[in-house]
């Protein structure tokens, strides 16, 4: 289940336990963070951010073409990836939504744009795609 169906079975008793990304605030649900994950951001090989030796900042992602995952359901992670730019008073560049994640990450090595990923995604191991740390999480 997706993480808004398990929250609705959990309210309605029938899952006893959900596992997801997405936070949430509902009263009737509780909730224990099991892992704190930092963000990093995708990159296509060659791409100009890579020069940088520093991390990257949201100012200067904001700028990029920005691919999300998923695009439905919503709310969802991309809604929180959304929300760290608008809590910086930043608005991202969205060019594409993509349904999964692997389409995301392959849309970055086609140079579509950039991805914002939990840090775990790294495994993935392609040799088309570069990750870079952000410098404010």
């Amino acid at each position: 289940m997706v993480s808004l169906d398990q929250i609705a079975a959990l309210k309605e008793g029938r899952i006893d336990v959900g596992f997801g990304r997405i936070r949430f605030d509902d009263p009737a649900v509780r909730r224990d963070v099991l892992r704190e994950e930092r963000l990093v951001v995708a990159l296509p090989l060659g791409h100009p951010l890579l020069q940088q030796d520093e991390r990257l900042c949201f100012a200067k992602l904001a700028r990029e073409p920005q691919i999300l995952y998923p695009r439905m359901p919503r709310p969802s992670y991309a809604d929180q990836v959304i929300s760290i730019f608008r809590d910086r008073g930043i608005e991202p560049h969205i060019v594409h939504e993509a349904r999964e994640l692997q389409t995301a990450i392959g849309l970055v090595a086609a140079e579509v744009g950039i991805c914002i990923v939990p840090t775990s995604v790294q495994r993935l191991r392609r040799d088309d795609v570069v990750y870079r740390e952000i410098d404010e999480l």
